[in-house]
């Protein structure tokens, strides 16, 4: 599919700026390739912070932008990611997708997990249900870094529901390998339902 739209791009049917890169980078993406992914979307970085139409249209592309330069090591252009959704949200203060991308992409940067369980919170407002497992995933790491290992379960199981109900399935396979090497079991759905609080995000702590 990605091959058939570069042929029709290169024939003259347009498209969205940035969004054939955003396409092709995760391919690359998906595949181990992050250099090739930071390669294809150049373009969208080098338009940061001003050109904001991909964040937009995938507000959770800036946590992806942020993960993808860490991988590569180009701390600039992680940083000019969260610049970006920054002003975003700060042009449209009432939308949650925007703000959550916001404290999103910077709670990766700084490897902070209050803000990144604070995106947990905003994208929890938002129809939004891919961005909030990508948050969630990104919480629980940090977490089980920490040594929180058991809301670390608790944010990856959320996740897992919310990739399930989405038919993510690599997605779901994804986090249960995560489960796997972390030495941990999912709760049972009962478990889950008889926390009797949030088990994820601001609340929970």
């Amino acid at each position: 599919y990605l091959r058939r739209t570069q042929r029709l791009v290169a024939d003259g049917i347009s498209v969205a700026p940035g969004q054939l890169a955003w396409a092709v980078a995760l391919v690359h993406d998906a595949m181990d390739q992050p250099k090739a992914a930071v390669e294809a979307l150049e373009d969208v970085y080098n338009g940061l912070p001003d050109q904001l139409l991909l964040l937009t249209e995938e507000p959770q592309a800036a946590a992806t932008l942020v993960r993808l330069a860490q991988r590569v090591e180009d701390l600039d252009k992680a940083e000019v990611s969260v610049a970006g959704a920054q002003r975003l949200a700060s042009l449209n203060l009432g939308i949650a997708s925007f703000k959550g991308a916001a404290a999103h992409a910077e709670g990766l940067l700084r490897g902070d997990r209050k803000m990144l369980l604070e995106a947990v919170d905003l994208y929890r407002a938002s129809p939004r249900p891919l961005a909030l497992a990508d948050a969630l995933e990104d919480a629980a790491a940090v977490e089980y870094a920490v040594g929180n290992r058991d809301h670390a379960r608790g944010l990856w199981d959320q996740a897992l529901d919310e990739y399930v109900s989405s038919g993510a399935k690599r997605n779901v396979a994804l986090v249960q390998r995560v489960l796997r090497r972390a030495g941990l079991r999912r709760r049972s759905r009962r478990d889950r339902r008889d926390l009797g609080g949030p088990v994820a995000g601001c609340g929970s702590l």
